[in-house]
């Protein structure tokens, strides 16, 4: 039994994502960016709502007016908040574990360095220069 396929072909979703990220190149816009971008967006928004409540305080007599300013902001703080966190791998590396058993040269031992500092051992920061 020979079977056709229908629909559309596996590389046309491929050709459709190629043709994006060519014209996302031209445009020179890249996810990070526009992460970026976002982030900025909201954080400007938080500053410019902060800037409102401490320069216009006299006009928000109303209490709901204040809470609802207060909700607003941080609703723009937490969207500022989630683009950074999405932007943050792109941006930032990330630590990695250290191994407590690999001393480098440079290590001393807590012990020679406390007999040091109580006066009663040799220097321990001249001892790894020397070798």
């Amino acid at each position: 039994m020979n079977r056709t396929r229908s629909g559309k072909s596996q590389r046309a979703s491929c050709r459709a994502g190629t043709e994006t990220n060519i014209e996302a190149r031209k445009q020179d816009i890249s996810p990070l960016e526009v992460m970026l971008e976002t982030m900025r967006f909201y954080h400007s928004g938080v500053d410019r709502l902060i800037m409102k409540l401490f320069n216009h305080a006299e006009d928000l007599v109303d209490p709901n007016a204040v809470l609802e300013a207060i909700r607003e902001l941080l609703s723009l703080r937490e969207l500022a908040l989630k683009a950074a966190v999405a932007a943050a791998p792109y941006v930032h590396p990330r630590i990695k574990s250290v191994n407590a058993a690999d001393h480098s040269r440079d290590f001393i031992p807590l012990e020679e360095r406390l007999a040091y500092y109580e006066g009663k051992g040799p220097d321990p920061f001249t001892r790894n220069k020397m070798n």
